[in-house]
């Protein structure tokens, strides 16, 4: 008789920024975690794989700076460690990594742009099997190749990530009307639709 496969439970939260200011609410969300980052489409992948794959292959898509990522090229998945980490070291994660809503994650319509996120958290019994920053600051002293990766908060999981490992995720919309008051950024707005297409 086959044996199912275990169920993987996974608390899911949606949430949904419309025409407002959604910075400090969200960062609020994410402080005092370990969390990975994806568009929405990406994570139905990730539920029907029931993994987080590495990227080292190049078999998903490469987004702007990942190309020379040091846990990409190391079969590593990237996370977030937000764990200690102050409002100071957030604000300067979030100058290096717009982890908020990357511009390529969003997508311009003639009416309005929106950007669909899932944040996954990792689970405490994951945390232990963690890569630290650390590892790259030493490792990166004498470069042979370049190679980049986010300082004091970037971190990653050595190899594939089971879905059993991450306890919640967080599903965000940003959803903001196309500012057709502004002549000059509407016409930016609209060219950005037209670059999608």
């Amino acid at each position: 008789m086959p044996v199912e496969p275990r169920k993987i439970k996974m608390d899911i939260e949606k949430i949904e920024y419309i025409n407002t200011d959604y910075t400090d609410e969200l960062i609020r969300r994410l402080k005092g975690s370990v969390f990975h980052l994806t568009c929405q489409r990406s994570f139905t992948c990730i539920s029907e794989d029931k993994r987080i794959r590495h990227n080292q292959d190049g078999r998903l898509p490469v987004y702007p700076g990942s190309e020379s990522g040091f846990g990409r090229n190391r079969g590593w998945v990237p996370f977030f460690d937000f764990r200690c980490a102050t409002d100071e070291v957030i604000e300067k994660t979030l100058e290096r990594y717009y982890f908020l809503g990357p511009s390529w994650f969003k997508r311009y319509h003639h009416d309005f742009s929106e950007s669909k996120l899932a944040y996954l958290f990792l689970s405490e019994h994951g945390v232990n099997d963690l890569v630290p920053n650390s590892h790259a600051r030493e490792t990166l002293k004498e470069p042979v190749d370049y190679e980049q990766y986010i300082p004091d908060t970037e971190c990653w999981f050595p190899g594939e990530v089971s879905l059993n490992l991450i306890a919640k995720v967080l599903l965000v919309r940003i959803f903001n009307d196309a500012p057709k008051n502004n002549l000059f950024l509407y016409a930016h707005h609209l060219q950005l639709v037209d670059s999608q297409e």
